[in-house]
């Protein structure tokens, strides 16, 4: 997998998020998928024009598989994740669909915990700062004495754009998608430029290939 080696990346085997019940005995009509699949483009659909129908799965394929979705709260993703996994369990009962936060990174959790940390410095400045200054045994700078008039507002713009910020640098993009512990989409490499239609044929075409 292309991750940086300083981000941990569970195993999806080991998550313990929601996952689907695959006890349905509901079984799909085998087709001929052609040989020149390409990550499931040119997959032979359902009914024309409706993308309600499930795609069609050749017999042989239709044998357990997971699909594990890492996605980013903070961008979005996780809506992305349960309308695919509500799409994915209705359609085919032999898919289990799991889905987990992606692990942000070391440099962005160290950001995160460094903006948060000065936020609440700053914050506890602006309400007990005069007694800082009193131990040390000199005056409050006029500028402090300016924003203490003001200590609420002043404290508020700091409270919101601390989280504004900490959101902001915590925001991966993440939308990755791995079948059978094999990564087949990525979110962050790609910019989120497919559809969910598009990612149920990939998903159904990897199956058929298989």
């Amino acid at each position: 997998m292309y991750y940086d080696d300083s981000t941990a990346f569970p195993s999806a085997a080991n998550q313990t998020n929601t996952t689907n019940d695959t006890s349905s005995n509901t079984s799909y009509s085998a087709v001929n998928v052609s040989d020149n699949l390409s990550n499931g483009s040119n997959i032979t659909e359902g009914p024309a024009g409706n993308y309600s129908e499930p795609l069609y799965v050749n017999l042989k394929s239709q044998v357990p598989h997971i699909v594990h979705f890492w996605y980013d709260s903070k961008s979005g993703t996780k809506g992305r994740f349960e309308a695919m996994q509500t799409e994915l369990t209705s359609k085919y009962p032999f898919i289990t669909v799991s889905g987990a936060e992606f692990p942000l990174p070391k440099l962005q959790l160290g950001l995160s915990w460094a903006i948060s940390t000065i936020q609440y410095l700053l914050i506890f400045f602006m309400l007990g700062g005069q007694a800082v200054f009193a131990k040390l045994g000199m005056p409050p700078p006029p500028i402090y004495l300016k924003l203490k008039e003001k200590q609420m507002m002043v404290v508020m713009a700091i409270f919101l754009l601390g989280n504004t910020l900490v959101t902001s640098v915590s925001r991966t993009g993440a939308f990755e998608v791995e079948l059978d512990g094999q990564l087949i989409y990525s979110g962050i490499q790609s910019g989120l430029n497919i559809t969910s239609r598009e990612l149920e044929e990939k998903i159904i075409g990897i199956i058929n290939q298989a």
